[in-house]
């Protein structure tokens, strides 16, 4: 996931790997999410917890990933990308 990720994939985080943990996309025990880099996206700390505690989503398509906003910070849940920063390196 380091790899591919290049660190925290939040909106405008510069965590590098080394800061980040990995993230199921599928939560493991609600979804059958699986322990694999497929269903794994590197987040913060602090993104990780805003992200389960406050109802943000991560979902995946082909190669890319989306953040999905709780209808409290936009009522249209708008999908944000979220590039890998590998690039940033």
């Amino acid at each position: 996931m380091a790899v591919r990720d290049g660190g925290c994939l939040w909106i405008d985080c510069d965590r590098s790997p080394a800061w980040s943990k990995a993230h199921h996309i599928n939560e493991w025990l609600k979804g059958n999410g699986y322990t694999d880099l497929a269903d794994g996206v590197l987040l913060c700390h602090p993104h990780h917890l805003l992200l389960h505690n406050q109802h943000w989503t991560i979902s995946r398509t082909g190669t890319q990933q989306w953040l999905r906003p709780p209808v409290e910070v936009d009522p249209k849940r708008t999908l944000i990308a979220l590039p890998s920063k590998r690039a940033n390196l």
